[in-house]
């Protein structure tokens, strides 16, 4: 026990120093605490450091991406080693499939420009220029807009990406920190829906969130108990406190 304690304070110390830009208010020391301890108990009885961490992790990422080449040289790229079947005779199955196509640009458009930017390396500038608002005199105020920058770049990705008109966008939030993912809630006319996409992991910010991952207990009305990852938990309950502020009902 005494070397756990040890082995968290060292960790806690590292992670301290290692993440003081992304933030150091009470918030941000209570997370780096709870890191330090999943750290601690992962490897305790080990002597590695961050950057031995960041080496595996690197090394994870190739070995994916060599399956991956594997499986697009593969003369049978459909072998259950690397995809999974799916059964389009099954009305249920093939909506599935359908849906998860259809429902993945409001997805990629909560990533906004950079991703957009990532997949149109050549020309995307020149789309994303057709909704930014960089002339002062032609600025379009957008109560709708939270978190972006002065030009809006980040709701000119959003539109961008998901090739939606600008009013379909009811609400767009592009604020990122700890517990806090951007996230838009859009109307999809084509599934008489309302969407709500929300950003998965981008910024360093997102990976303290990701990082700080015990768990947390949740108890609903005649439901068992059980528990999720705490990082996301707490946003989505930030999520939630932001969409029962009135946007949901505009």
């Amino acid at each position: 026990h005494r070397r756990w304690q040890l082995t968290h304070s060292v960790w806690e110390k590292r992670f301290r120093v290692a993440c003081c830009f992304a933030g150091s208010d009470e918030k941000h020391q209570i997370a780096y605490k709870e890191v330090a301890e999943i750290f601690a108990y992962l490897f305790c009885d080990s002597s590695l450091v961050l950057s031995d961490i960041a080496a595996g992790l690197v090394l994870v990422q190739q070995e994916h991406l060599e399956r991956e080449h594997a499986m697009l040289n593969s003369e049978n790229p459909l072998h259950p080693e690397y995809s999974v079947s799916l059964n389009f005779n099954d009305p249920l199955e093939r909506k599935l499939f359908q849906d998860a196509v259809h429902f993945l640009r409001f997805a990629l458009g909560s990533y906004s420009w950079p991703i957009y930017m990532y997949m149109n390396p050549c020309f995307g500038c020149c789309k994303l220029y057709s909704h930014v608002s960089l002339c002062p005199c032609k600025k379009i105020a957008r109560n709708n807009v939270s978190g972006d920058n002065s030009c809006y770049c980040g709701f000119a990705g959003a539109v961008s990406i998901t090739e939606l008109n600008s009013a379909d966008i009811v609400y767009a939030s592009f604020e990122n920190d700890l517990y806090r993912a951007p996230f838009m809630v859009v109307l999809d006319h084509e599934e008489e829906s309302v969407v709500i996409a929300v950003r998965g992991t981008l910024s360093f910010q997102d990976i303290i969130t990701d990082l700080t991952a015990s768990t947390h207990q949740i108890e609903l009305p005649n439901s068992p108990t059980f528990h999720v990852h705490k990082g996301m938990y707490h946003t989505a309950v930030w999520v939630k406190e932001k969409l029962d502020d009135g946007i949901l009902e505009e």
